[in-house]
C-alpha cells in the first residue's frame, strides 16, 4: 500500500507556534505529530510514503531524510486536491490520502481493501460528529455514495 500525508497548511490557528515549526512538526510527548501518522501507516501495512510539504516543508524534508519508507517533497500547491494533481505519474496505483496533522486509529488496511473491492474511482473514510459545520458536511444516499459535500462551512 502507498500513502500521501499532506503537510504543506500553515498551521494559522496554532499560530504563534508554527511561526517557525509547520504544524505536522510540533512535538507531542517528545515526537512531531507527523512521526505518529507514519508510524501508524507503517503499522497497518504501508510500505511507500509519500509526504508532501510546502510551508516550512525543509524541516520535514530534513527530518525525514534517512527514513528509508518516506519519501518527502515540497511541492507548491494550491490547496489539497492541487498536491494530489501534482504528484501525477508518481501515484499509479490505489493509495491512501491522509492529514498530516491528524492523529486518528483508522483501521488503513479495511478501508483500503474495501476500496480495491468496490470499483470505486475514490473512497473516504468519515466519521460521523455531533456539530459537524467546523469540518465539513457531506450527504449520503442509501448505497453510501456521496451526494454532496460541503468543506468546512464555518471557515
Amino acid at each position: 500500500m502507498k500513502a500521501v500525508v499532506l503537510a504543506g497548511g500553515l498551521g494559522t490557528r496554532l499560530y504563534p507556534l508554527t511561526k517557525i515549526t509547520p504544524k505536522p512538526m510540533i512535538p507531542l510527548a517528545g515526537k512531531p505529530i507527523l512521526e505518529y501518522i507514519t508510524e501508524w501507516l507503517r503499522k497497518h501495512g504501508v510500505k511507500d510514503i509519500i509526504i508532501v510539504a510546502r510551508y516550512l516543508g525543509d524541516q520535514i524534508l530534513a527530518y525525514f531524510k534517512d527514513h528509508s519508507y518516506v519519501r518527502a517533497m515540497l511541492l507548491d500547491s494550491k490547496d489539497t486536491a492541487d498536491a494530489i494533481r501534482l504528484l501525477d505519474g508518481i501515484l499509479e496505483e490505489s493509495f491512501i490520502v491522509t492529514m498530516g496533522d491528524t492523529l486518528c486509529n483508522i483501521v488503513y488496511r479495511e478501508i483500503y481493501e474495501s476500496h480495491e473491492s468496490s470499483n470505486a474511482v475514490a473512497t473516504i473514510a468519515l466519521k460521523q460528529v455531533e456539530n459537524p459545520l467546523p469540518y465539513g458536511i457531506v450527504y449520503l444516499n442509501e448505497q453510501g455514495d456521496i451526494q454532496l459535500f460541503i468543506e468546512k462551512p464555518l471557515s
